[in-house]
């Protein structure tokens, strides 16, 4: 027995194929993960979806206040807003270039809100705001928004 165990000549032809099973196995399991997740990814995170996400929150963050919107060079909107002390500030909505991303700025600082823009062109005719984005992948998707007006 003891001749059994000092015996170092290396690997049977059963264990290599045991561990060959096993690693074309695990190989298996994550490249089928692989596929599940890229799925997942072109389902949940696809350009669209996060183009729908951010003119909800856009809407909502028009709807939050009444304050009417300024176009600043045609890519930038501005308005007045009152922060929760009551103070006066500024609200900003542009387009970082050296990040491609729009950001909503105000005194407090930056909250990027959509990733992956190179332009922004918005416009305000009446109480309707245009927006228009321009992806870098070359995509363009635009909106309608309604918002308030001058009193």
């Amino acid at each position: 027995m003891q001749r059994f165990f000092k015996r170092n000549d290396g690997f049977t032809f059963v264990e290599a194929l045991l561990q060959l099973m096993l690693l074309i196995l695990f190989t298996q399991l994550i490249m089928s993960h692989h596929v599940v997740l890229k799925t997942l990814q072109q389902t949940f995170y696809s350009d669209d979806v996060l183009w729908e996400m951010f003119v909800y929150d856009f809407q909502r963050m028009i709807d939050a206040h009444d304050r009417p919107f300024r176009v600043v060079r045609n890519h930038t909107l501005e308005r007045m807003i009152l922060d929760e002390h009551g103070k006066e500030v500024e609200e900003q909505f542009d387009v970082v270039k050296s990040s491609n991303y729009i950001r909503r700025s105000m005194n407090t600082g930056n909250e990027p809100l959509l990733y992956g823009v190179s332009n922004m062109y918005v416009a305000i005719e009446g109480n309707t705001l245009l927006l228009r984005a321009t992806f870098v992948d070359g995509d363009v998707k635009e909106r309608t928004f309604h918002v308030p007006t001058e009193k």
